[in-house]
């Protein structure tokens, strides 16, 4: 079968799940969905900057700021790190969801309780705490209110999503004092944001399709172990796809090609969508494809990446540490090293 761009196409057609492959239906013909290349990505100290402006130990292409611009920097850091925990505890729960975190969106809505209209429910008065490193693991209890919170979480990240009125609800007065603070940090950096939201919006990402492999593919409800770790061996999607397309009878044969953003951070998943917010990144990612490392580890988000897009193209992980490094290759992906955002530009080298 031919493999072909979406871009190419005027329409964003209904899509059913057939195989291996995503076959869409539309009256000019029946189109396959396959998956190109997968960019797993580091957040903080990759696609932005951040801890290492608190702490000062921000390096670009191994140079350090003078201490004239690291302490301006770090005043900003901990101007955005205001904003950050300010709009996770004022529209996303973080009060009562801090200590509460799960790898990945659909782990966080295992237990919800879909009974629920969650945008009429009082959430100040079912008696949910933030939870103590001393806790107990959380009960079922628990378990069902953080579902019912996660999926409010998961709403409004996804009515962000949907442009700009959907991010100003969602946002509100945040936006604009957090846009002028990240302007500046950009441009003490070396245009760090600007270069990375250049990179990621050339990864052609099919939104469609992505929602639609979330339903055939989604992340495991539950963390991977060590010796079960998946290496990615190069299948290669387009012999798929094109298989699924092909004999249906309903004339042209394509397979639309999509590539993937995947984000996998050592935050929590609440402040990681917060920071995508109100960082602009948020359209590069569907929720479904953000994963929460800090309990898991890296490995065991990467091998549940390698489980769901396996017979992809190639996958490249992108990161600034030994963590993800590690990570890429105990699962076979191809490792990008950043430093500086001109490493960021060498990401769309790598693959076939």
């Amino acid at each position: 079968a031919e493999v072909v761009a979406m871009s190419n196409f005027g329409f964003v057609p209904p899509v059913e799940l057939e195989g291996e492959a995503v076959c869409v239906q539309h009256t000019r013909g029946e189109f396959g969905v396959c998956v190109g290349k997968v960019y797993v990505w580091d957040l903080d100290e990759t696609l932005l900057v951040f801890n290492s402006l608190l702490s000062g130990s921000l390096e670009i292409s191994g140079v350090r700021p003078d201490k004239e611009k690291a302490a301006t920097l770090a005043s900003f850091a901990s101007q955005v790190e205001d904003m950050i925990y300010s709009l996770a505890e004022r529209e996303f729960h973080f009060t009562t969801l801090e200590g509460r975190n799960h790898w990945c969106f659909d782990a966080a809505l295992q237990h919800d309780d879909v009974s629920v209209d969650v945008e009429h429910y009082d959430f100040g008065r079912d008696g949910l705490k933030m939870r103590s490193d001393e806790d107990e693991p959380a009960s079922a209890w628990e378990r069902r209110l953080e579902g019912l919170r996660y999926r409010q979480v998961k709403r409004r990240y996804v009515r962000a999503r949907e442009g700009d009125a959907g991010r100003s609800e969602v946002i509100g007065e945040s936006a604009e004092p957090a846009k002028g603070v990240i302007e500046a940090v950009d441009r003490l950096t070396e245009g760090w944001l600007t270069t990375a939201d250049e990179v990621l919006q050339s990864v052609w990402q099919f939104e469609t399709a992505v929602e639609r492999l979330h339903a055939s593919q989604a992340p495991s409800t539950r963390m991977h172990k060590k010796e079960e770790t998946l290496r990615f061996e190069g299948a290669g999607r387009r012999g798929a796809a094109g298989a699924g397309a092909a004999g249906s009878g309903n004339g042209r044969s394509v397979a639309v090609e999509t590539h993937v953003n995947v984000l996998v951070t050592h935050g929590e998943l609440v402040p990681t969508i917060v920071k995508l917010l109100l960082f602009g990144l948020e359209k590069y990612f569907h929720p479904s494809c953000i994963y929460s490392s800090r309990e898991a580890g890296k490995t065991a988000c990467f091998s549940d990446i390698v489980r769901r897009f396996g017979s992809a193209e190639c996958m490249v992980a992108v990161g600034d540490g030994k963590d993800e490094e590690n990570a890429a290759a105990r699962t076979g992906m191809e490792f990008v090293k950043v430093r500086g955002p001109e490493d960021l530009r060498r990401v769309l080298e790598k693959g076939p």
